[in-house]
């Protein structure tokens, strides 16, 4: 086995890293980007840093840039040097620059989904050529970390911030994306912790607070944006009905309990600055035109005390595609008061200034507007003197440290999810180490072009077949075929919403750190084929002893404006699979998803052909090196699905627009998502295999805990026990922050098995029996995670609050429910009594 460092110097440096690692070093960035034909490769305007308040400025003087003074007097001070004209033509996010009073132009809109990304605001381009890419969100939710989940946002802002000290961005970032993904169909839900709201609440509280909270508390290190709210999950659907005229129809229940508790705990536990109002509207209100749900349940019930910007051109289609208002300038009036204080696009430039000279809109909007977003940059410091900040201080050398491609790679590690392991054949055994499946061995091979496979078996190697069956005992296993359109994937690794990264693996490259003779042949596209490249790879697996096939969906498929209408693999895929497994005579054949929504693959699931499958999300750009980790054993997978894989015949049950969550037996809808859909599943939510095995039992909570904290920290590769000693937890439940503990629930967990393994723990509340039929079947309340040694234990701790046993009415209202609820984790069921 070569050494770690020897692995990682291939894993970086050998193979083809399209475009972002090998290339950049060679031919420099500039050339890199012209190599693309991906139009989002392109440079984008700086961000002006200048301001008024320098040391050196014109105002310096200007009761505004008095540090001394409150924020809101120095926003009242600005406002009124302004004129209305002035004001109005800065309501959109790209905002001009105003001469007379020395303030610069400002873009709000940067990315920040899963590391510094490709928008206008943003520009990679010498000196910020790249930004560490994460794993997409879906993939870094299947952690159930909230350690690792908030670790990303803060090194996305650190590096965030040192792009914005060159100007090469702003310091707004419309980061995380937490709508439910309540149908595996939305072409965005890959951007999403998944399909429990509970979860994406914890995913938002924790990367909000990376993204904002950092060494110098005095200041927001950048400002984070949830969006999309409300009740967004829908792209395109049929007979013209599409994000941008959607009206979303949902019961107050479905919103109270499914649609709406992800931002709460945005607004509430991560105290996020801004707000995204979404395309769609609710009900027949579009969302940015819903003064009920900016102003009077955002910033009123929950205290929110940030900015809300539009979707970008929302504004517009509340008149043009909504319809709901019979001219612009009533479309600014009611988005105005509504409380959208921002534009994405130049609607209110254009538009405003009519509504006000019409009356429609008032100088009072247009200053409360403009205020809530002259707050957030004063909140950032941007109208600060530079020299005693900290943040402004963060230089190119925050970009791409050893810690943040660390916590990439980490990510990958921990969302990588085993879904099968029949023998079990993972892991494999490295080449020159033998095992009792052994295998046999071929000269070493490089990579070279997509065409190398074809052209180099036809021509340039003579192999013997290896013997039909299992593989023959105590002989290596150094011949692997990696197989699939994904067997060198690159840029499909990272997913929608990307930045530029310093490199890429790929899955083949990957695995040649272990087995560096290795098979590739990627035997069709993602939705194309032609019979050469089926027989390539015919010819690749039967040469070999193990194969990995990776399949799956790319940006192609799914992504945002572009849902899914099956759950179906492509065709030329699921013809690749099977070939594939007659070439393999019997032979282990490991399966790897990529993606971001579930797929409907039992036929593989249940195909005793099938060894191994595992599911990789979009694992980032440490990908290929995390999946190579898992499947030869470095590291012990501990993912679990965020969220269901549904069969086929879901999308006949279910019409994508439906927003119902809860199923209704008159009409035959099934209901979704684990919490009300009771139908058959290729796999479940919170599904997920280890190499170890794992025992849990209830036991009596130790007296000495009883007062602790209402949670616990975690580390970002979960918490760690050493030697024998019992470590204890607490793990994440609900809405510590104004919930009253009513119960405590220990569990011990020991490994069991023979090796070291991250136990991750999810336990679900299920209400009391006859609670009525519109309850949720059971809902997440607890998670987290903890290393453990082979024959280790530790408690895990669970704090029952109030909010876990109450349950919305059909009028959106949460009510305690009396009864027996049944607390359960894996088999483990423990009675909780409500009284």
């Amino acid at each position: 086995m070569p050494a770690m460092d020897e692995r990682r110097q291939r894993l970086r440096c050998g193979g083809r890293l399209l475009l972002f690692h090998c290339v950049l070093a060679v031919i420099g960035p500039a050339k890199a980007r012209e190599a693309t034909s991906d139009p989002m490769f392109r440079p984008f305007n700086s961000i002006d840093r200048a301001h008024a308040c320098d040391s050196a400025g014109s105002f310096a003087d200007a009761a505004y840039c008095n540090m001394s003074l409150s924020i809101d007097e120095r926003v009242e001070d600005l406002l009124a040097r302004l004129t209305q004209e002035e004001k109005i033509s800065l309501l959109v996010n790209a905002a001009p620059g105003i001469p007379h009073q020395a303030l610069p132009a400002y873009e709000w809109w940067s990315e920040a989904l899963h590391g510094v990304g490709l928008s206008p605001g943003v520009t990679f381009a010498p000196p910020t050529p790249t930004a560490t890419s994460f794993p997409q969100v879906v993939t870094t939710s299947q952690s159930f970390n909230p350690a690792l989940m908030q670790a990303i946002g803060a090194a996305i802002s650190t590096e965030g911030r040192a792009f914005n000290n060159v100007g090469h961005a702003g310091n707004t970032y419309w980061a995380p994306n937490i709508n439910v993904f309540r149908d595996p169909r939305w072409g965005r839900g890959q951007e999403t912790p998944g399909e429990d709201p509970f979860l994406s609440g914890v995913y938002a509280a924790s990367f909000v607070r990376g993204m904002q909270e950092g060494e110098d508390p005095r200041y927001l290190k950048t400002s984070a944006c949830c969006k999309h709210f409300a009740a967004y999950s829908v792209e395109n659907l049929y007979n013209g009905t599409h994000r941008h005229n959607f009206d979303a129809r949902v019961t107050p229940q479905d919103m109270a309990d499914t649609y709406l508790p992800a931002f709460e705990a945005c607004v509430k536990e991560g105290r996020a600055s801004a707000l995204m109002c979404s395309y769609n509207a609710i009900n027949g209100v579009p969302a940015c035109a819903d003064a009920e749900l900016l102003n009077a349940l955002a910033r009123g019930s929950w205290g929110f005390d940030g900015y809300i910007t539009s979707d970008c051109g929302a504004i517009a289609d509340i008149w043009t595609r909504h319809n709901y208002t019979n001219t612009p300038e009533e479309a600014c009036q009611v988005a105005l008061e509504a409380g959208c204080d921002l534009d994405c696009s130049t609607f209110y430039q254009e538009h405003c200034p009519h509504a006000l000279s019409q009356g429609l809109v008032t100088g009072a909007d247009v200053d409360t507007a403009l205020s809530h977003l002259f707050r957030v940059q004063f909140r950032l410091g941007m109208f600060d003197a530079e020299e005693g900040q900290i943040y402004t201080k963060y230089g190119l050398e925050r970009l791409n440290t050893p810690e943040h491609l660390e916590f990439a790679l980490e990510a990958a590690r921990q969302g990588i999810v085993l879904l099968k392991n029949q023998g079990p054949v993972l892991p494999l055994p490295r080449a020159g180490l033998t095992n009792e499946q052994g295998g046999g061995r071929l000269p070493a091979a490089p990579l070279g072009a997509d065409a190398w496979t074809s052209t180099f078996l036809r021509h340039h190697r003579r192999v013997e077949a290896p013997p039909e069956g299992p593989l023959p005992a105590g002989e290596s296993v150094s011949l692997v075929a990696v197989v699939g359109p994904h067997a060198n994937a690159t840029q499909a690794l990272l997913g929608n919403y990307r930045g530029i990264p310093p490199y890429i693996v790929s899955p083949i490259e990957g695995i040649r750190a272990y087995v560096p003779d290795a098979l590739f042949a990627p035997g069709c596209g993602i939705n194309s084929s032609s019979e050469q490249a089926f027989a390539d790879a015919e010819s690749a697996v039967s040469s070999a002893h193990v194969t990995v096939l990776i399949l799956g969906l790319d940006v192609s498929i799914e992504d945002e404006g572009k849902d899914r209408t099956s759950l179906e693999l492509p065709v030329p895929q699921v013809e690749l699979a099977g070939r594939v497994l007659d070439a393999a005579l019997g032979r282990p054949v490991v399966v790897v998803l990529v993606g971001g929504g579930a797929v409907d693959v039992d036929f593989l699931a249940r195909d005793d052909r099938v060894a191994a499958m595992l599911f990789a999300g979009y694992p980032g750009q440490a990908g290929g090196q995390a999946l190579a980790e898992i499947l030869f054993g470095d590291v012990n997978p501990s993912g679990r699905l965020t969220q269901t894989f549904y069969p086929a015949s879901f999308v006949t049950q279910a019409d994508a627009g439906d927003m119902r969550m809860r199923p209704d037996h008159s009409d035959g809808f099934p209901g979704r998502t684990y919490r009300f859909y009771d139908g058959p599943t290729v796999f479940p939510f919170g599904h997920g295999l280890s190499y170890t095995s794992f025992e849990i039992e209830a036991i009596a909570c130790p007296e000495e805990e009883r007062d602790r904290p209402h949670y616990a920290g975690y580390d970002v590769v979960g918490n760690r026990g050493t030697g024998g000693r019992e470590a204890a937890i607490y793990l994440t439940t609900a809405r510590p922050h104004d919930s009253k503990v009513m119960s405590r629930i220990c569990v011990r967990v020991k490994n069991t098995g023979s090796r070291a393994g991250r136990a991750t723990l999810i336990g679900f509340l299920r209400p009391p029996y006859g609670v009525g039929s519109d309850a949720p079947r059971r809902s997440l309340r607890a998670f987290g995670s903890i290393s453990l040694a082979a024959q280790q234990e530790a408690v895990a701790i669970v704090q029952v609050t109030e909010a876990d046993v109450s349950l919305a009415d059909t009028a959106g209202m949460f009510h305690r429910v009396q009864g027996e609820w049944t607390f359960e984790m894996e088999g483990l069921q423990v009675p909780v009594l409500v009284v």
